[in-house]
């Protein structure tokens, strides 16, 4: 049986065991270790408290995870990538934030263990991300993803989501994506 939960605290081992498979395989499989240097237990337990965190079961396994939230994560506001260590608002490299009334989702750690991967659950959270979209009102769905990570761009693209934008994180290069929503 599987199921998409709205977690809370007590969800807060299974996420982290979804996001700590997805980092060991990024960092073996692709030499990522951005989830891994990251994605601690301490930051999850933040997600949970700002944002609208998901886990998906398979057969009572907890098998993907996401977060969504009405604002942007720190490090698209208070990016210190800036000229002469200058900060950068990396939100207002989505084209929608230029057209008036727009409110948009944010989806951050969207992961799936990777026993898993390729059988359609990270479509199904995506799914997900636009209906709540739709409920709450938001007309634009945001992330970013590594670029080289070609795998998960591509993958991002034939769901329709169209690459807007770079955000660089010291030497590591982030496309920013964008979907706009019509409910």
């Amino acid at each position: 049986m599987e199921e998409i939960l709205k977690a809370d605290e007590s969800k807060l081992e299974d996420i982290f065991s979804v996001i700590s498979k997805c980092s060991a395989w990024m960092a073996t499989e692709h030499g990522m270790n951005h989830w891994k240097n990251y994605y601690t237990r301490e930051v999850v337990k933040e997600k949970l408290k700002y944002g609208d965190v998901y886990v998906e079961y398979l057969e009572g396994e907890a098998v993907a995870t996401m977060t969504l939230s009405e604002e942007a994560p720190p490090y698209y506001t208070n990016n210190e990538d800036g000229p002469n260590g200058g900060t950068l608002d990396y939100t207002q490299k989505f084209p929608s934030s230029k057209l008036e009334n727009t409110k948009a989702l944010w989806v951050s750690a969207l992961g799936v263990v990777p026993a898993h991967q390729g059988s359609g659950l990270a479509s199904k959270l995506l799914k997900l991300a636009e209906i709540e979209a739709i409920k709450r009102g938001c007309n634009a769905i945001r992330f970013d993803s590594r670029i080289s990570f070609t795998q998960v761009v591509n993958f991002y693209i034939h769901k329709g989501y169209q690459r807007v934008g770079t955000m660089m994180d010291g030497d590591d290069e982030y496309g920013l994506f964008e979907k706009v929503i019509t409910g």
